[in-house]
């Protein structure tokens, strides 16, 4: 659950990251890579590697488990969740494994295409390098890319595939936060105003920074010339940056 701003004439590629349950998250460099991922887990939910090039993702849900959260039907959730997974594999965590060795998007795409059999979570996996970025919607059996703009957003629905939010009423703040997203993307000219965009000290904190059932843990914004990830882990807290080891 949530936000993906690309920015691709500043080499700029950013995620807001949403959990309904709080979670802490460790930053992971290597040679090789930057990247940040759940503490305890082995996956990533978000890296830039040695050639510059860099995913994010956003998972894509269902109506009905998002209204379980936001209703605080925690059992109700669990066991919808549990049913809509079932069987399924993430493909970032699929594509954690080789993505520091990875020379483009298009390497990255090629990963996941000639997976064998593969039966996917829902998500957005968005995929930036120097040339381009694109997004792959993924559940089951079923995958769909299409590129993004040069400067374009990217929050918990799908455009294309049959699954997840169908409009405003299925998901309001999926719809909310990338219309927000939109309005803010002409008026960035630097990371400076990317920081406050996505961590506002205003009255825009409301639309971005996410309170409640759903709250935001972290925003990460990732550098692909620099190699670096720029991340605060709360609303008020400073961006480190973090480089190549």
């Amino acid at each position: 659950m949530c936000t993906v701003l690309v920015l691709r004439d500043l080499g700029l590629l950013t995620k807001n990251r949403d959990k309904e349950i709080p979670e802490v998250e460790d930053i992971v460099r290597t040679a090789d890579l930057v990247a940040i991922r759940s503490r305890g887990l082995t996956y990533f939910s978000a890296a830039v590697n040695r050639h510059g090039v860099a995913f994010v993702s956003t998972a894509v849900n269902s109506p009905e488990w998002t209204r379980a959260v936001e209703d605080g039907k925690s059992d109700l959730s669990r066991a919808v969740m549990a049913e809509e997974r079932r069987g399924l594999i993430s493909p970032t965590g699929f594509l954690s494994g080789s993505f520091a060795d990875l020379a483009s998007a298009e390497a990255a795409a090629s990963v996941l295409a000639h997976a064998a059999e593969p039966t996917w979570m829902g998500y957005n996996l968005i995929l930036m390098d120097k040339d381009q970025a694109f997004v792959i919607e993924t559940h089951k059996t079923a995958t769909h890319r299409r590129s993004l703009a040069v400067r374009d957003a990217v929050t918990n629905h799908f455009v294309a595939l049959d699954h997840g939010a169908k409009c405003h009423a299925d998901y309001p703040s999926s719809f909310d936060r990338l219309d927000y997203a939109r309005e803010q993307l002409p008026l960035i000219n630097d990371l400076d105003m990317v920081q406050a965009a996505l961590r506002p000290q205003d009255a825009r904190r409301e639309r971005i920074w996410r309170t409640g059932a759903f709250s935001t843990i972290s925003s990460a914004i990732i550098d692909l010339r620099t190699r670096t990830i720029h991340h605060a882990d709360g609303v008020d807290a400073p961006y480190r940056a973090y480089s190549l080891a």
